[in-house]
């Protein structure tokens, strides 16, 4: 009854307050302890648009490979765009994609091949990154899924390059009766980066700089002064 929903809410709550204060960092660590690597090894980068895959190839040693995988024969689920094959270090990409669909999935595929070595299936066993996956026992189902997502967000959108532009932009932004009006932000910022506009807004929301009010309306965050927005 009223104990077991109580318990349940603390529960939820205490994994939020996990997944916000100490899984998000970590991530964001890892990622930018990466994007370093990268960038003392082969050059700087100074396009807003992540060269996820030369980061793939030359920093991960990962092969991209672009295929057909639902026309053909390969046994994915419906709605896979792309997946891993740790054995053969291998990403499978589906040729059918955006290329901004493409970007986020070798992403997302970069956050498993990362965060998750661990976890990673016997040989010859396929990681398929989709809304269907085969998990590590040490993880909740969900998770690996989760904890990629976040992971490409964080390399395709850099807080020290995302959150001077989105300042920038947001700035100059008109309000209209108290209303901050985002549309021509967000196409700008998924122009200049490459990602889907869902993804920005998400990433806006993240790094606090903008705040959903009640009525459903958003107004500026400006709360984000630590140091992930410095590079």
């Amino acid at each position: 009854g009223l104990q077991a929903h109580l318990a349940l809410d603390k529960t939820l709550a205490e994994d939020r307050q996990w997944w916000q204060k100490v899984r998000q960092p970590e991530i964001e660590g890892i990622v930018y302890q990466e994007l370093a690597l990268y960038e003392r090894r082969f050059r700087k980068i100074s396009d807003h648009a992540i060269p996820i895959e030369a980061i793939i190839r030359d920093l991960w040693r990962l092969t991209i490979l672009p295929v057909d995988l639902h026309g053909g024969g390969y046994d994915v689920p419906s709605g896979t765009e792309g997946f891993l094959d740790h054995t053969r270090r291998l990403i499978l990409v589906d040729i059918n994609t955006t290329e901004v669909q493409r970007r986020f999935t070798l992403a997302c595929e970069g956050g498993h091949w990362i965060l998750h070595r661990a976890n990673r299936p016997a040989r010859n066993q396929l990681q398929l990154l989709s809304e269907e996956h085969f998990y590590g026992p040490s993880l909740e189902p969900g998770l690996e899924h989760r904890e990629s997502q976040y992971f490409a967000a964080c390399l395709l959108l850099p807080s020290f390059q995302f959150v001077p532009l989105a300042k920038q932009l947001l700035g100059k932004t008109y309000q209209e009766n108290g209303r901050l009006l985002l549309s021509a932000v967000v196409e700008a910022l998924a122009e200049q980066f490459k990602v889907a506009k869902q993804t920005i807004l998400i990433r806006l929301k993240e790094l606090n700089l903008i705040e959903q009010t009640p009525n459903g309306w958003f107004e500026l965050g400006w709360k984000g002064t630590g140091p992930l927005f410095e590079r």
